[in-house]
């Protein structure tokens, strides 16, 4: 189905939102910095079709803008947070982490990556 890049320092989400996109038959790649993600695509070379980042992460918008360049048709979901009091100019959504993960966010996630 494609393949999911998920950058987030808590790794609880990313390994959750990761299992569940895994389960739907997408590949999931967690990352807990750019730094990781971008060590973690040079060494598996593979395409990326959607990016969960938390844009409050030092380097983000620079890590959108090399990804966009090299993978053209990536589409970006950001986290709810912001980049110096600014959102993310470069997303193509917008979602909040669940206070509870379970079956119900889950199915919430799957449709805002399938619906990009």
């Amino acid at each position: 189905m494609g393949t999911v890049l998920i950058v987030d320092d808590d790794l609880h989400f990313a390994f959750w939102l990761g299992q569940t996109l895994d389960g739907a038959g997408y590949e999931s790649l967690p990352a807990k910095s750019t730094p990781d993600a971008t060590a973690l695509l040079a060494e598996l070379k593979v395409p990326i079709d959607v990016l969960v980042l938390n844009p409050a992460l030092p380097g983000s918008v620079d890590f959108v803008r090399a990804l966009r360049s090299v993978h053209g048709n990536l589409k970006v979901i950001c986290l709810d947070g912001e980049v110096d009091g600014e959102p993310l100019p470069i997303a193509d959504a917008w979602r909040s982490k669940p206070d509870v993960v379970d079956e119900l966010s889950a199915l919430e996630w799957l449709y805002v990556i399938r619906s990009l």
